[in-house]
C-alpha cells in the first residue's frame, strides 16, 4: 500500500538551491520556447484542434514564467512545486479536453513526474507517477462512457512530432540532470568516504592515545589507591557523610580513612551501636548540639570534641563539618566533613599546662621577678611575674605590655647609659645581659637590681623571646658598701696609728686624728681638748670649723658645757635629731664661724681608765651620724686618747731627764740588785768615773 509522506516534501539533500533553479530554469525556458514554437505551428497551420492546442500551450508559457519569476526571487521551492504542479494541472486538462489517454498531452505527464523526483525527491516522484495513474484510468472510463468530446478526433502528424521532439529533448534534459546528480552524489559519496576514512583513522588515533591515557590513569589510580591506603593505614584522620532526613534523623552512610583505627568499629558496628550521638562524651554532646544548629543554619564548624571508642578509651578529636544545603528546600540534606585523631596533642597540650603551671609556681615563689620580653619589638615586655609589684611598688598591668621608655626612665641616670647598652647587646647580638644598676620604686627611692636575661631561641634558631629575671640586691649592696666602708675605716685608723706612733709632738697627733676623721666621717667642724687639773681648766688645744685652724681655747671647770659633761661622765655623747637637742643642755662651747650644730659626737679622751680630755666632730645638718659611726669613733678617740698620753709621758720623762742632767749632786740610778743603770754628769764630775766606767 502506498504510504502518504507525513510532511510536504522539500529539496533533496543532494542538491542546492542555486543548483536546482539552474536546472530547472534552463528546462523552464526550453519549455517555453517550445511552448511559442507550438502557438506559432498551430496558429498559422489551423489544423483541426488547433486552438486546444494553442490555449495549453499559452498555459505552459505561463506557469513557466511564473516559476521562472519564483526563480528570480530565489524562492526555489515554490517554483518547483509550480513547475510540477502547475505544468501538471494543464497536460491534465489538455489530456481531458484532447484524446485522453491516447492523446500525447497524457503521455506529456512523465515530465511532472520526472521534475518531481529529481527537483523534489523519490516520495515527490511516486506520490505524482501514482496521481497520473489514477487520472489515467479516469480518462480511460470517461473515454468509455462518451465524455471525452474528443477521444476520437485524429492527432495531426506534424503536431505529434513537434510534441515528441519536445519530449524527446526535455527527455534528454531530465535525464541528463538525472546523470548529473548521479555524478553529483558519486563525488559527494566519495568525498564522505575520504572524509570518514580520515575521520576513522583520526578515530583509531584517538582511541590509541585514549588507551593509552587510560593506562596511565589506571596505574596512576592504582598507585594513587595504594598511597590513600597506606595513608589510610598510618593516618589520624577520616572523613565522612551523613545523611539528614527530613524527620531530622542523621544517619552515616560512608566513611573513609582511618575510622576502624581510630574508633575501633567496622561501619556496621558503629552504626548499629548508635552511630556518633552514642560514643560522644556526656559533657560534650550539648556542645554536638550547639554544631548541629549551627549546620541547620548553613554555616560550617569546626569544634574538638571527646569521643569513646570500642575498647572505652577517651579520644579527643576535631571535627570540621560543612554542611550539604538543598537550595530548592531551604534545607539542610547531609553533613561532610572530616574527623582529626587530637589526643596526643591534647596530652601534649595538657602536659604543657602542667609544666607552665608547676613553672609559674615556681617563679612566683621564687624572690626575684621573671620577666619575658619580645624578641622582635625592641624593648616590649610580654610577662612580668607578680614579685615585679613586691619589689618595685608598680602594678604588673604596668610592667606588662610596657616600652623601654618605661625602663630607661627608671634606672638611675648614672647607670642608665650602660644598662642600656648591655641590653641592646643581648637584644641584636644575643649576648647574655648580666647588669646591677638602680631603680627607682613607685615611692621614689632607688634600689639596687641585677638584671640577667639572655635570648631564647626557637627550633628555626631564630630569636623568640628575651627571659631575664631581676632581684633586689641593695641589702646586698649596703652590706658590700659597709664592708668597703669598714675596709677603708681601718686603713684609716691603721694610717693614724702608723702616724700618731712617730709623731714628735702632739701637734702632729692633732693633725693626724683630725685627717681621719674628715676621712671617715661628715666633718664640718673638729675639736680637741684636754683638762688642766693645776689650772682647772678645759683647754681646746686644736678648733678646726669649716676647714679653718682657729686659736686655742679654755673654760674653767666650773663652766656647764657638753665638752665638760663627757669628761666627768666619761661617756661619749651623740646627737643627731631635734629630739636629741631638745634633752641635752649645751651651755657654752660655740666657736668659729658660729653655725648651730645639728649633728654631734664627742668622745672622752680616757687612757687606761684615765679622763684627760676629749674630741668631737660637729655638722650642721640633722641626722648625719648613726650608731655605726658612733662606734668608728669611739675607737679613733682611744687610739687619740692613747697616743696622747704616751705624748705627754715622753716629754715629761724629757723634762726630767733634762732637770737630772742639769743637777748641781751627784745623782745615781740602780737597779734592785744595785747594779748602776745611770748617772748624771755631776757624778761624772764629782768621781772621776765616766759615765761608761760607772755603769
Amino acid at each position: 500500500m502506498l504510504r502518504l509522506p507525513q510532511e510536504w516534501p522539500g529539496l533533496p539533500e543532494i542538491l542546492q538551491a542555486e543548483d536546482i533553479a539552474g536546472f530547472l530554469q534552463f528546462s523552464l525556458l526550453f519549455v517555453i520556447g517550445l511552448s511559442l514554437l507550438g502557438l506559432a505551428g498551430t496558429f498559422f497551420s489551423q489544423e483541426p484542434g488547433w486552438d486546444t492546442v494553442f490555449w495549453n500551450s499559452v498555459a505552459l508559457v505561463m506557469a513557466s514564467g511564473i516559476a521562472i519569476w519564483l526563480l528570480k526571487q530565489k524562492k526555489v521551492l515554490p517554483a518547483v512545486y509550480l513547475a510540477v504542479i502547475g505544468n501538471g494541472i494543464w497536460l491534465a486538462w489538455a489530456s481531458w479536453v484532447g484524446a485522453g489517454v491516447k492523446g500525447i498531452t497524457y503521455a506529456a505527464l512523465i515530465l511532472p513526474i520526472l521534475t518531481a523526483a529529481l527537483f523534489l525527491g523519490q516520495r515527490a516522484g511516486y506520490l505524482a507517477a501514482f496521481g497520473s495513474a489514477v487520472y489515467g484510468l479516469c480518462l480511460l472510463l470517461a473515454g468509455r462512457m462518451g465524455w471525452l468530446v474528443n477521444a476520437d478526433r485524429p492527432i495531426s502528424d506534424i503536431f505529434a512530432w513537434f510534441s515528441n521532439i519536445t519530449l524527446f529533448f526535455l527527455a534528454a534534459q531530465v535525464i541528463s540532470i538525472s546523470l548529473w546528480q548521479v555524478e553529483r552524489a558519486l563525488k559527494k559519496a566519495h568525498a564522505e568516504i575520504q572524509e570518514r576514512t580520515q575521520a576513522e583513522a583520526q578515530i583509531r588515533q584517538l582511541n590509541a592515545e585514549l588507551e593509552k591515557r587510560i593506562a596511565e590513569r589506571t596505574a596512576q589510580l592504582a598507585e594513587s589507591e595504594e598511597r590513600y591506603r597506606l595513608i589510610s593505614t598510618v593516618s589520624a584522620d577520616y572523613v565522612f557523610f551523613t545523611r539528614v532526613h527530613p524527620d531530622g534523623n542523621l544517619t552515616l552512610e560512608w566513611v573513609a580513612g582511618a575510622f576502624e583505627k581510630m574508633t575501633g568499629y567496622t561501619l556496621e558496628e558503629y552504626t548499629a551501636h548508635g552511630g556518633w550521638r552514642a560514643c560522644l562524651h556526656p559533657e560534650d554532646i550539648q556542645k554536638d548540639e550547639k554544631n548541629l544548629a549551627l549546620l541547620h543554619q548553613n554555616r560550617p564548624t569546626i569544634s574538638e570534641i571527646r569521643t569513646f571508642t570500642k575498647s572505652g578509651q577517651l579520644c579527643w578529636v576535631r571535627v570540621s563539618a560543612h554542611p550539604r544545603w538543598d537550595e530548592q528546600k531551604n534545607c539542610l540534606i547531609g553533613i561532610y566533613g572530616a574527623v582529626q585523631d587530637i589526643t596526643e596533642q591534647k596530652q601534649a597540650e595538657d602536659a604543657l599546662r602542667a609544666s607552665e603551671h608547676r613553672f609559674r609556681m615556681l617563679v612566683e615563689q621564687l624572690p626575684v621577678v621573671t620577666y619575658m620580653d619580645d624578641a622582635v619589638n625592641y624593648g616590649k615586655t610580654i610577662y612580668m611575674s607578680p614579685q615585679f609589684e613586691a619589689i618595685t611598688g608598680y602594678s604588673l598591668q604596668e610592667g606588662v605590655g610596657s616600652e623601654v621608655d618605661f625602663w630607661l626612665e627608671r634606672i638611675h641616670p648614672e647607670d642608665r647609659l650602660s644598662a642600656q647598652a648591655a641590653y641592646q647587646r643581648c637584644f641584636y647580638q644575643g649576648e647574655p645581659l648580666n647588669r646591677e644598676y638602680r631603680f627607682r620604686t613607685r615611692d621614689g627611692h632607688y634600689i639596687w637590681v641585677q638584671d640577667r636575661a639572655i635570648r631564647i631561641y626557637d627550633q628555626q634558631r631564630k630569636p623568640e623571646y628575651i627571659l631575664g629575671i631581676f632581684h633586689d640586691i641593695s641589702e646586698r649592696k649596703l652590706a658590700e658598701e659597709r664592708l668597703h666602708q669598714q675596709a677603708m675605716q681601718l686603713s684609716v685608723l691603721y694610717q693614724l696609728g702608723q702616724h700618731i706612733s712617730t709623731a714628735r709632738n702632739p701637734e702632729e697627733i692633732y693633725q693626724a686624728a683630725h685627717q681621719a676623721a674628715e676621712k671617715l666621717f661628715p666633718t664640718d667642724a673638729f675639736f680637741i681638748a684636754l683638762t688642766d687639773e693645776r689650772r682647772q681648766t678645759v683647754e681646746y688645744v686644736y678648733l678646726i670649723d669649716k676647714g679653718k685652724r682657729y686659736p686655742n681655747d679654755s673654760i674653767p671647770f666650773n663652766e656647764r658645757s657638753l665638752t665638760k659633761y663627757v669628761i666627768q661622765t666619761g661617756e661619749m655623747l651623740m646627737a643627731a635629731t631635734q629630739e636629741d637637742w631638745d634633752t641635752l643642755d649645751a651651755g657654752s662651747g660655740l666657736y668659729g664661724t658660729g653655725e648651730d650644730t645639728r649633728s654631734l659626737m664627742i668622745a672622752p679622751l680616757k687612757p687606761a681608765g684615765k679622763v684627760i680630755g676629749a674630741i668631737s666632730i660637729q655638722h650642721y645638718q640633722f641626722g648625719i651620724y648613726t650608731e655605726e659611726h658612733r662606734q668608728i669613733f669611739m675607737t679613733l678617740a682611744n687610739q687619740v686618747a692613747t697616743a696622747i698620753e704616751n705624748s705627754l709621758l715622753v716629754q715629761s720623762l724629757r723634762l726630767q731627764a733634762i732637770a737630772l742632767d742639769a743637777a748641781a749632786n751627784a745623782i745615781m740610778i740602780s737597779d734592785k740588785d744595785g747594779i748602776i743603770q745611770w748617772v748624771n754628769p755631776a757624778f761624772t764630775e764629782m768621781t772621776g768615773y765616766s759615765s761608761y766606767e760607772a755603769i
